[in-house]
């Protein structure tokens, strides 16, 4: 039932394939952090950044390091007259 969705997705969009991957669940332990914990790095943000850089290698994607907002602000310049949510 876990892919479902994305099959009916899939079926909703003709001539299309999708391709799912499933990568092992992953637990981190001291021997991770020891060997990937860059300095300054709290825990949380090595297990982030490994994971990240897992899934867009397994994936074929490329990472780009932009903020969310930075598409809000591109957004305005590119329609300027366009009102957007505050928040």
């Amino acid at each position: 039932m876990e892919g479902l969705p994305f099959y009916l997705i899939g079926s909703a969009i003709p001539f299309s394939w999708l391709d799912i991957i499933h990568l092992p669940i992953f637990k981190p332990n001291e021997f991770f952090f020891k060997h990937h914990q860059r300095e300054g790095e709290e825990k949380y943000q090595t297990f982030m950044r490994v994971v990240r850089e897992i899934m867009a290698e397994v994936g074929d994607l490329e990472l780009v390091d932009e903020f969310l907002e930075d598409k809000f602000e591109y957004k305005k310049l590119l329609f300027p007259g366009k009102q957007y949510p505050k928040g």
